[in-house]
């Protein structure tokens, strides 16, 4: 099989290859090992990372998505709404939602006073 046609022969699994990921947990290593073992395909890691960046697959939420979702999440919660997160059609469990918004978006002592007292 040509280097080339790996990563065409790659849509054919597409979901093997999202479920595995995604839902899962496999890391990158894992999932060119099984599939080179089970289907055959010898792709290099950068061909799998292409395709998985052009099937929009990813497990991290960078800086600016954490801002962006925080943000939502005080938005809707002044709405009264529920919020649940969704990556790549997995939903994220909200012990993780909350440790990555703790984790990426900082709020300083002095705004998070004046947050108190607008609430009172």
């Amino acid at each position: 099989m040509s280097r080339s046609s790996v990563p065409q022969k790659l849509d054919a699994y597409y979901d093997e290859i999202r479920k595995a990921y995604l839902v899962d947990g496999w890391g990158l290593n894992k999932l060119m090992i099984e599939f080179e073992e089970r289907h055959g395909l010898t792709a290099t890691k950068n061909q799998w990372t292409y395709k998985l960046k052009e099937w929009g697959l990813q497990k991290n939420i960078s800086k600016e998505g954490w801002v962006y979702v925080r943000h939502q999440n005080e938005k809707r919660k002044r709405e009264g709404k529920e919020t649940d997160v969704i990556l790549s059609g997995v939903r994220l469990p909200m012990p993780k939602v909350r440790k990555g918004i703790d984790n990426h978006c900082f709020e300083s002592t002095w705004d998070k006073l004046n947050k108190k007292q607008g609430k009172e």
